[in-house]
């Protein structure tokens, strides 16, 4: 399978068992190093060992060689403070004398009212500043820069990388206006952004569906707390203990767990249903007969047979294949007096059963860090001296 770009990859082999199931077997991970390719340069020592001047020294060569990444030498550059675009050679000249073999470049999208290269206005659209505060169109612009960094790549010998930051909106930008409520909420501003300009959501990425569920919760939380009782204005660390923990019964509400764990009432169907029919898989794996139902879950657990661990797809989107199961359980119960489908299907869900305690906790875990860090955030927001000291809470303005 050729590896069209650089970055860090996971593998793993797939094979269609004895019942035609597909088996993902064990992931591994490997890393591709980008190609840089790059103009040659004469030494830039003389022969007595002397640095030469520009004139003498790193002479840019028409031949072409692959920089390996420890031969990267790096200089950011603020795009905002070279000024348009057709004087940004004489920034290449100066980095190109003092051996850097990359620019790095500040966001080059349009800056918002703080003209900060990372509050950015519009992410679909180039800075006017780099056209002599003319606007462009966006394949016009995307012609101009892509012109300029080949100048930067030929003429000068300098690659270049830039930052993408979606997530960085400026207060001016047009969008805010028509979703004012994403002002105070990072992640919902996150969310617009993903939504809107990448076209990332539930549907086509599944595991933001417990995200999208709880960053809603928080969100509408933030307009009832007039209807709750609780605090609107965060005054005191006491105020925020008591709106915290309001907060956390309505996340615990969610019942986000079901995206984690296996359902043990359906485990249980699914594999007395494939016992009743004679489906069962037979087992392959390490020897389970006699072993206790603990030892039973650890040993399930390493063959990988759990299906969507970590996915977070949907609710008891955790599931055992039920002839699998089922081949599993009668391997493990042979010549006892566990005999019947039922008896044995319940056998198996008591493994489930265990095998949740672990998915349990992570769901805990992963909560506590959520509340932990809305707190936080909100305590910068409305408490801390060095924060903005925000209003009262509202649908306008939210916890976050």
């Amino acid at each position: 399978m050729p590896i069209s770009q650089a970055g860090a990859f996971i593998y793993w082999i797939e094979y269609d068992g004895p019942n035609g199931e597909r088996v993902k077997g064990r992931s591994g991970y490997f890393n591709v190093d980008p190609i840089l390719k790059t103009k040659a340069r004469t030494p830039i020592l003389g022969d007595d060992q002397t640095v030469l001047p520009p004139e003498k020294g790193a002479l840019l060569k028409d031949e072409y060689v692959n920089l390996p990444l420890n031969g990267l030498s790096v200089l950011t550059v603020v795009s905002k403070w070279m000024g348009p675009l057709d004087v940004w050679k004489q920034h290449f000249r100066e980095a190109k004398e003092r051996g850097y073999t990359m620019l790095h470049y500040t966001p080059l999208q349009e800056r918002g009212e703080s003209d900060s290269p990372y509050s950015i206005r519009n992410q679909m659209s180039y800075d006017p500043d780099l056209f002599g505060g003319h606007r462009v169109g966006e394949e016009e612009g995307t012609k101009k820069v892509e012109e300029i960094l080949r100048v930067a790549r030929e003429d000068y010998g300098l690659l270049g990388l830039t930052d993408v930051v979606l997530n960085h909106t400026a207060n001016d930008t047009a969008w805010l206006r028509e979703h004012p409520e994403a002002g105070s909420s990072p992640r919902q501003c996150l969310r617009l952004i993903l939504t809107r300009y990448i076209g990332y959501s539930p549907a086509n990425t599944p595991h933001l569906s417990p995200a999208l569920e709880l960053d809603t919760a928080i969100l509408n939380f933030s307009e009832k707390l007039v209807e709750k009782g609780l605090p609107t204005k965060i005054t005191s660390a006491k105020d925020l203990d008591i709106i915290i923990a309001e907060l956390e019964k309505v996340v615990r509400g969610l019942d986000l767990w079901q995206y984690y764990v296996l359902d043990p009432a359906f485990e249980k169907a699914a594999t007395e249903s494939a016992l009743s029919a004679r489906n069962a898989e037979v087992w392959k794996g390490p020897d389970v007969k006699g072993k206790s139902v603990a030892e039973l879950a650890d040993i399930f657990r390493a063959t990988k047979k759990i299906k969507g661990l970590g996915q977070f797809a949907s609710r008891y989107g955790v599931h055992v294949d039920g002839n699998v199961a089922a081949g599993f359980v009668k391997a493990a119960y042979a010549g006892s007096d566990v005999k019947s489908n039922e008896a044995l299907a319940s056998a198996w869900q008591k493994v489930v059963n265990v095998l949740n305690v672990d998915l349990y906790k992570e769901w805990e875990e992963d909560t506590k860090v959520a509340i932990d860090q809305v707190k936080n955030r909100a305590k910068y927001l409305r408490l801390e001296e060095n924060g903005p000291k925000g209003g009262a809470i509202s649908k306008e303005y939210r916890l976050i």
